[in-house]
């Protein structure tokens, strides 16, 4: 496997481009060029840098999971390696929260706002949200950690009386 910590650009474009030309094929060499050493792959290189193989490799595995068959622009990359899914997958786990950047909107949303306006204004309240966190997570903003558990509470079981005893 090739080692990108510490890399240098030449290196990271090498593994980029052999990972979306096997992916992507015409339609990735067409956009970007066949060489990593070209322009496009030192201005790919040079923003990816900042990032962990880790974060590159997840972006990767998102690209192979998702149904668009082009590959994404650089900035769609970025937000790939960040955790920031797209709005309609956003859209659909906002209620469950189970990402770590659903839980970073959910922080910032007006929730009551959200919850008590018509479908209509609410997407458009979660949409600008979600467009701020946006923002924030390509500044450099932390997702918030997985929560540990739920706190628990006692929950007690009433039985019903017999309605002579009740009387």
């Amino acid at each position: 496997t090739v080692e990108l910590a510490g890399s240098t650009s030449g290196v990271l474009a090498d593994y980029l481009w052999l990972r979306m030309t096997s992916m992507y094929g015409h339609r990735w060499t067409s956009s970007f060029g066949d060489d990593p050493r070209g322009f496009a792959g030192r201005e790919w290189s040079s923003e990816l840098l900042k990032f962990s193989r880790r974060q590159i490799d997840d972006a990767l595995a998102a690209c192979r999971r998702g149904s668009d068959g082009w590959p994404p622009s650089l900035p769609s990359f970025k937000m790939l390696c960040l955790g920031i899914p797209k709005f309609t997958t956003l859209k659909a786990d906002i209620g469950k929260r189970s990402s770590p950047f659903s839980r970073f909107v959910w922080q910032h949303l007006d929730s009551y706002a959200f919850t008590t306006s018509d479908t209509r204004s609410a997407e458009a309240l979660l949409k600008s949200t979600y467009d701020h966190c946006v923002e924030l997570r390509m500044l450099g903003a932390e997702l918030p950690l997985d929560p540990v558990g739920d706190i628990g509470h006692e929950k007690k079981i009433y039985k019903r009386q017999p309605r002579d005893v009740v009387l």
